[in-house]
């Protein structure tokens, strides 16, 4: 599932941005080349299910605004990924990863309504830890 398309990437950013960033081989190109930018929108996708698989069901049923902003900034990181990295660029990913850390932890929720919301937490589980085996092949090897 990604979480933006490439208009709503368009609406928050400046088409000609984009432009520049999908033909970084061929900066005399006029037009975003829609495969690479493609490829940065599930990369950012994939990103953020890693950190949201742990503490909501995927797919979500809906994408709140502030989930669909964190995508864009991490498209434009993937984007000039390939290039110079800026540092408002690279600063806008690090607040994006570190927003998703806080989801995955538990400390941030996403404020879905209905189906979607976090999953159960499972803190007050008993773990079982066993000792480590008394005999094995290599202990029982003279008997």
């Amino acid at each position: 599932m990604t979480y933006i398309t490439a208009q709503e990437v368009f609406d928050r950013f400046s088409p000609q941005e984009f432009v520049d960033l999908t033909n970084l081989e061929s900066p005399s190109s006029t037009s975003v080349r829609e495969s690479a930018l493609e490829i940065a929108i599930v990369d950012a996708s994939s990103e953020i299910d890693s950190y949201l698989c742990g503490a909501y069901p995927l797919p979500l049923t809906e994408v709140p605004s502030i989930l669909k902003r964190k995508a864009c900034d991490l498209v434009r990181y993937y984007l000039e990924y390939k290039g110079v990295i800026r540092e408002q660029t690279q600063k806008k990913r690090d607040e994006a990863i570190a927003w998703l850390e806080e989801i995955a932890a538990g400390t941030r929720k996403l404020g879905l309504s209905g189906v979607g919301n976090p999953l159960p937490s499972y803190a007050d589980r008993v773990d079982w830890v066993a000792n480590e085996r008394v005999f094995s092949a290599q202990t029982l090897c003279d008997y």
